[in-house]
């Protein structure tokens, strides 16, 4: 047996291959890890059922953070490639990692305890000069009552938070350390934690919800698209980057972004769906059983305590959208059915669904182009309509190979062009097919010219469409129930 002592953690590797962590500090492990004492016993508190053996050498990887590893807590971290979410492994995973992660100091005193933090970059160079590229994973981050401030405790000895590009020792965050909001929005909203060089307070109490992720919504958040694309996928792609996916997390509200504004917190916006009080239409219970709440809301929840504390707290968007998203669509998309606990049922007949959306470019003739479908394809297909107002009521899934036809949008030079391009790449169990449109398309719509932008020539980028020619759109859907077909053979 190889022993390595380090004075943070003792890390025993043994002969047959196997990896243990003995840590003086139990305040986290990985499901996939069993943690060990010399004796061989197992300490990790019940901290998942899923623990139950050591895990090989081979599969695991050992990350070291050399800017962080003066830190008192573990700096060796053991991990296991997670199963894929639509596996039963990956749904079982997704369903019961959380509920199974309770502190498992939840009814010990904050004695001579201290927090911790680990963090991830996509900047080429140092940490502090690009808050929109790094993201963090803060153990026992504390919410103060008096100030409202985030205060990670690191004990009284003074050691650097991190090394700059020059190699000196920093001992403060720079004043843009992390972008808790959108990653293509701007002003950024920039935050970090106050960096306390002392124990948590005793009289401190443990949050009921062990982990929290830490964001900023955007003013956006009252359409479907940018409720999905720019806060629910992020936040999710932020929990499955630190392997902890699941729906027992608290969402806790930073300011909120607002374009070419100054982040406040206002949340009228994405109170209207993304944390509607009304449960049935709240899209943040896609991803999580918890409404998600404002610093002031959580501390209302403790109105004796002095300061709650979170075992697991996750901050830093990063780019998650669509630029560095290291879960795919797929899986986020399993994960939402698995959470709302949605069984598809396998069809041997392919459906045509017409889908009917309020507010900007709808399309106006949808019933019309219902008929018109079933008329053409009902000997073939089932052609059904659906209110997106439904929505999560009434939830819908799309199958792996799927077709969806977008119709684009006229852009001022007259070209017919997709919106949101980058979001839909991102759907890789969809096919995507784009349904061009021109000044036809406009002439019988009944919101111009209020919904025109700005300036010469009439700008349409934002108004509805009457589809005038419907070839083209037959033409899409034979395609799309070719493809059907060709993926159903026996």
């Amino acid at each position: 047996m190889v022993r390595k002592e380090t004075g943070i953690s003792d890390v025993c590797v043994l002969s047959s291959g196997e990896l243990n962590l003995i840590a003086q500090d139990n305040y986290f492990f990985f499901p996939e890890v069993v943690v060990r004492d010399q004796s061989g016993r197992d300490v990790a508190g019940g901290v998942s059922p899923m623990i139950r053996k050591t895990t090989p050498v081979k599969s695991c990887y050992l990350r070291y953070l050399s800017a962080f590893a003066l830190l008192r807590s573990s700096l060796i971290i053991c991990q296991t490639r997670a199963e894929p979410l639509d596996s039963p492994a990956g749904k079982a995973r997704w369903q019961h990692v959380q509920s199974s992660r309770q502190p498992e100091e939840a009814t010990a005193a904050f004695t001579h305890m201290t927090g911790s933090f680990t963090c991830q970059t996509r900047a080429t160079h140092a940490i502090e000069l690009q808050a929109k590229a790094n993201k963090c994973h803060f153990r026992r981050l504390c919410l103060d009552s008096a100030s409202k401030a985030w205060r990670l405790y690191l004990g009284k000895e003074a050691r650097p938070l991190y090394y700059d590009i020059k190699g000196q020792p920093k001992y403060e965050w720079p004043s843009e350390f992390l972008n808790i909001g959108h990653a293509r929005i701007v002003p950024y909203v920039t935050w970090s934690p106050t960096i306390i060089r002392d124990t948590i307070p005793s009289s401190y109490v443990w949050s009921n919800t062990s982990v929290a992720a830490y964001v900023s919504w955007n003013a956006y958040g009252e359409n479907f698209a940018h409720a999905l694309f720019d806060n629910l996928i992020p936040m999710a792609n932020l929990l499955e980057t630190f392997h902890m996916g699941g729906s027992n997390f608290q969402t806790i509200l930073g300011p909120t972004q607002f374009p070419d504004g100054i982040p406040s917190e206002d949340y009228t916006v994405i109170n209207t769906v993304l944390n509607a009080s009304e449960p049935t239409i709240a899209l943040i219970h896609l991803i999580s059983r918890h409404a998600a709440y404002s610093t002031t809301q959580i501390l209302q929840q403790y109105p004796h305590a002095p300061g709650v504390c979170f075992r697991d707290v996750l901050a830093g968007t990063d780019g998650l959208d669509a630029v560095d998203q290291p879960m795919p669509f797929w899986h986020f998309r399993q994960a939402v059915m698995t959470n709302l606990g949605i069984n598809p049922v396998s069809s041997f007949r392919p459906t045509i669904l017409v889908v009917h959306k309020e507010g900007r470019r709808r399309i106006e003739n949808d019933l019309e182009v219902l008929e018109a479908l079933r008329t053409r394809f009902s000997a073939e297909a089932d052609v059904k309509y659906y209110d997106a107002r439904n929505f999560p009521q009434e939830p819908i899934t799309t199958r792996a190979s799927a077709t969806a036809i977008k119709p684009d949008v006229l852009e001022d030079d007259g070209q017919s062009l997709p919106l949101d391009l980058p979001d839909y790449q991102h759907i890789d169990h969809v096919n995507v097919l784009r349904l061009a449109v021109s000044q036809k398309d406009y002439a019988r719509t009944t919101d111009r010219p209020h919904c025109e932008l700005e300036g010469p020539p009439p700008r349409l980028r934002h108004c509805n469409v009457w589809l005038a020619d419907l070839v083209p759109l037959f033409h899409m859907v034979e395609q799309a129930l070719h493809t059907w077909h060709l993926d159903h053979q026996v």
